[in-house]
C-alpha cells in the first residue's frame, strides 16, 4: 500500500475544484436497512446527499462514496 500525505478528503457530489471520487463501487445488498446498519458499524457514515429511494450512498472513513443498494 502506497499512501499519499496530501491526499485531499473526497467530496461528493463533487463542486468546482473539490477533490473528485476515484472509483464507482456499488454494492448489490438483499436488506438495505440491515447493510446500511453493518456498515455504519464498520465505521462508514450516510452521505448527506441521496438520490434514489432505493439507494444509499455511504461514505468510508477517508470519504471514499460507495452505494448500497437493492432490487426490491
Amino acid at each position: 500500500v502506497q499512501l499519499e500525505p496530501d491526499q485531499e478528503r473526497v467530496s461528493w457530489p463533487a463542486a468546482d475544484g473539490d477533490q473528485h471520487m476515484q472509483v464507482h463501487l456499488e454494492i448489490r445488498v438483499d436488506d438495505l436497512d440491515v447493510a446500511v446498519a453493518h456498515a455504519l458499524a464498520c465505521g462508514a457514515a450516510l452521505a448527506e446527499h441521496q438520490p434514489q429511494e432505493d439507494v444509499r450512498v455511504m461514505l468510508d472513513p477517508e470519504g471514499h462514496p460507495f452505494c448500497l443498494w437493492t432490487l426490491d
